[in-house]
C-alpha cells in the first residue's frame, strides 16, 4: 500500500472521530462537574483517583476493596484524573480522554485492517463502525 493510500485512511479516520468527538462534546450541555453522571463512570473515577492519591483501590480513603467492575476502565480513567489534579474539570477530562480511547481504537482497527490486506475502503469501514 502507498504512503499516500495510508495518509488518507489515517485522515479520514481523523476527521471522523473529530467530528463524532465534537458532536458528543455539544450534545453533552454543560461541562461542569455537577453534570457528571453517578454511576459506573464515576465509581471509576473515584477509584482512579484513589490509585493515584495514595496507590490503591478505594473508594472510601483508607479501606482498599475491589468494588468496581473493571479493572481496565478505572486504568483507562487516569488520563483524566491526572488532568483534574491541574485544575482541569473532572467531566471534560473523562470525555476528552473517552474521545482519545476512541480514536486511538478506530485508528488501531484500522491499522489492523490494512496489515490483514483489507482494502483502503474496508479498512475505513471498520475504523467507521468503531467510531
Amino acid at each position: 500500500m502507498a504512503l499516500s493510500d495510508r495518509r488518507a485512511v489515517a485522515a479520514l479516520a481523523a476527521a471522523l472521530v473529530a467530528a463524532t468527538s465534537c458532536a458528543l462534546l455539544a450534545s453533552a450541555g454543560p461541562l461542569g462537574g455537577a453534570e457528571f453522571p453517578v454511576d459506573d463512570a464515576w465509581i471509576h473515577q473515584v477509584y482512579a483517583r484513589s490509585l493515584l492519591r495514595d496507590g490503591s483501590l478505594s473508594y472510601n480513603p483508607g479501606r482498599p476493596e475491589a468494588g468496581f467492575s473493571s479493572l481496565l476502565w478505572v486504568l483507562a480513567s487516569l488520563p483524566a484524573q491526572f488532568a483534574a489534579r491541574g485544575g482541569f474539570p473532572i467531566a471534560l477530562g473523562a470525555k476528552l480522554t473517552s474521545a482519545a480511547w476512541a480514536a486511538g481504537a478506530a485508528a488501531g482497527l484500522g491499522r489492523l485492517a490494512l496489515v490483514l490486506g483489507a482494502t483502503r475502503a474496508g479498512a475505513l469501514e471498520i475504523g467507521r463502525a468503531h467510531v
